[in-house]
């Protein structure tokens, strides 16, 4: 199913319930009867999905069809939201190809106004009232429609900054790519090289060659990006923000992004927070 035709698909909520802080799931596999997402607010967990194994983190969104094993493991203590739902749509008959050709894992670009969005959803789960499934049913429709605007926009009007448009070197096509999935992870440039059968100085080159910076400098664009979004639309701590954005600790995060922003976190945060 092309991703245009997502746009007409319209998720309708059965049930949403939010985690916090919890250790590790009840069953390690499990199946459920509708569409389900995970949509994580804290710590990590790890997924297969037909076989499709991968990770989620901060501000990730992982969907699972309906009567699918949906295996996963808490890896750091974990909350999250819990949507189950259904589709609505010209494609619902073929929507079971909504995932699987991007992992079942959804990126969202736009984290401040994701998290504005689980700031509400949280709101809603403890809450009680006629108007609780409604508001929660709104909620997960614009959020959906979020994941499908963002990847129409990225496809129609060129990539978000920090982002990068592919030139036909399929090395360097897959560096960026690696990069731009991996920046806020513990991604070393040795590593990275190696992966690709390289050296640093040849990844460095070829990379600056194509797209006009260096990895390290892409790396860092994203990060202070993901930074920037965190300290505006969230309370998060500076260590928890550090550690969503690739970083060991806080102090080193708020070395880097003074350096880079021209002032402290705390001092962006306050300037810029809405």
């Amino acid at each position: 199913m092309a991703v245009e035709a997502w746009w007409e698909l319209t998720p309708v909520l059965e049930h949403h319930y939010y985690w916090h802080q919890k250790e590790k799931f009840l069953l390690d596999s499990d199946r459920y009867p509708h569409w389900t997402l995970f949509a994580v607010t804290g710590g990590k967990f790890e997924y297969d999905i037909l076989g499709c194994r991968g990770s989620a983190k901060l501000a990730e969104l992982v969907i699972c069809p309906p009567e699918t094993d949906f295996g996963r493991q808490v890896t750091e203590q974990l909350s999250f939201h819990f949507l189950a739902f259904s589709f609505l749509g010209p494609g619902s008959a073929k929507v079971q190809e909504v995932a699987g050709a991007d992992g079942y894992k959804l990126e969202v670009v736009d984290t401040q106004r994701l998290f504005n969005t689980f700031g509400h959803l949280r709101s809603a789960a403890m809450s009680s009232g006629p108007w609780v499934m409604p508001w929660s049913d709104h909620l997960l429709k614009d959020l959906w429609k979020q994941v499908v605007y963002e990847k129409l926009s990225s496809a129609s009007a060129g990539l978000a900054q920090g982002e990068l448009r592919f030139h036909g070197d399929p090395v360097m096509d897959l560096a960026g790519r690696i990069i731009q999935q991996e920046a806020c992870t513990p991604l070393s440039l040795g590593g990275l090289a190696g992966r690709l059968g390289l050296t640093p100085v040849q990844l460095t080159r070829r990379y600056k060659a194509v797209f006009g910076l260096s990895p390290s400098e892409h790396v860092l664009e994203l990060r202070m990006r993901h930074a920037c979004s965190l300290l505006t639309g969230t309370t998060f701590s500076l260590e928890t923000i550090a550690e969503a954005c690739g970083y060991e600790t806080g102090f080193y995060l708020s070395r880097i992004f003074t350096r880079k922003m021209g002032m402290s976190p705390s001092a962006y945060r306050k300037a810029y927070r809405i």
